[in-house]
């Protein structure tokens, strides 16, 4: 790929592509570039709504689909219930109603907490959503207060042909979600991005 101007990114959950793992021959003509996320968290925000170019037709992503899309990649990595799943799908939905653009890992929890004390919530249910999910949300792999990652620049970088994202030292769930919330949102910008004559 990087022969054919072609750059790459990878998001590395199995410590494959840390520095000492790589050939000579790699780092010599990709000369890639480590973003590790325990030194500097990715500047992404899992809870940006998408928007949606469907051949033209713009669909922005609503609350209550966004909700669906995050509380649902819990679900799997944490392997939730309905009755958990339907208490962070509600949070979610109030936290991007309350904070918009600024909704957090940290606002979700503070969220949840508010659930736990109501008497109209499952707080069984609650209380076992925030402590599956509150190592993770501790571990800060996001830095919701930097500008947004540069998608554009990774794939437009001529000197360094490779990206990774590098997950060394978060636990398997860690990794999991991340790499799950990398790949919606690369997914969701190249979509946008992509067409018949610049095909991403």
């Amino acid at each position: 790929m990087a022969a054919g101007d072609q750059n790459s990114l990878i998001v590395d959950y199995t410590n494959g592509f840390l520095p000492n793992q790589l050939e000579a021959q790699t780092l010599d003509t990709l000369k890639p570039l480590q973003h590790v996320i325990r030194q500097a968290p990715l500047p992404i925000n899992p809870f940006r709504l998408q928007i949606a170019d469907l051949g033209g037709i713009i669909i922005p992503e609503s609350h209550s689909a966004a909700a669906k899309r995050i509380a649902a990649i819990f679900q799997v990595v944490y392997d939730l219930g309905e009755q958990q799943f339907s208490v962070l799908f509600d949070a979610i939905v109030e936290g991007l109603r309350q904070y918009g653009d600024k909704m957090s890992l940290d606002a979700l929890m503070e969220i949840l907490s508010g659930y736990a004390v109501d008497d109209s919530k499952n707080k069984n249910a609650t209380q076992t959503v925030s402590s599956k999910i509150k190592p993770f949300v501790l571990d800060k792999p996001f830095d919701f207060g930097r500008e947004g990652l540069d998608w554009q620049a990774l794939f437009t970088d001529t000197v360094n042909r490779c990206h990774i994202f590098q997950l060394a030292g978060l636990d398997m769930h860690s990794w999991r979600l991340v790499t799950e919330f990398v790949l919606w949102i690369s997914m969701a910008i190249c979509k946008r991005r992509g067409g018949k004559t610049s095909r991403k």
